[in-house]
Order: C-alpha cells, then structure tokens, then sequence
C-alpha cells in the first residue's frame, strides 16, 4: 500500500495535474483543521471536488482538540496509528526500511 502526503498549497500545482486517471482502487483522506485560513480551506474544498472525479473514496478526518498544538498532534497521532494498523492487517512490518538502508549504502559509495 503507497501512502503519500501532499500539502495545501503546493498541492494546487503539479501534485493536482497527476490525478488525471480513474482510480477506484484508491483512496484519499484529507486532513482538515477548522482553524485553517478561510483562503487554505477553500483550496482545500476545490482540491477535494477535483479529486473525487478520479477516485473511489474521499474521506474528510477534522482535528480535535482546544488549542492549535492539540489540533495538529491529534492528526500526526491519527495518521501514524493509522498506518501502523493498516501495516497490521496486511503483515507488513511497518518499520522496515531496508530499501531506504539501500539507498543510503548506494549514495555512500558516490
């Protein structure tokens, strides 16, 4: 399973121009904050209209919490679980990094 991160408002540009393929086979959860800038939070909604046309479930998780800290650790806390149960249910040991250890070795040598 390949999970990346894009962020707003970086995503409006090259990130936004990849979902050009249906792909029902995937899924996106945004990350919101209702704290967020009016102008990041209408991004964010124009974002998600356009990704929706090209895949198969769109997902909206919203912080909790009182302050901006508690806000923001609540999503970290929500993703990283949230991987490490996925990794879980598929047996994949979720810190692996062999290929990354390759890739240090490789560019060791240069």
């Amino acid at each position: 399973m390949l999970c990346w991160h894009h962020v707003v408002p970086e995503m409006n540009h090259n990130e936004l121009v990849g979902w050009r393929n249906n792909r029902p086979d995937v899924a996106v959860v945004w990350l919101r904050n209702r704290d967020d800038y009016d102008r990041t939070a209408v991004r964010m909604n124009i974002n998600k209209e356009i990704v929706e046309h090209f895949t198969g479930s769109s997902i909206e998780v919203w912080s909790k919490g009182k302050g901006a800290i508690e806000k923001a650790f609540y999503l970290v806390y929500l993703g990283d679980w949230t991987s490490y149960f996925l990794a879980e249910l598929r047996n994949v040991d979720a810190i692996e990094i062999k290929v990354i250890d390759y890739l240090k070795a490789e560019l060791a040598k240069i």
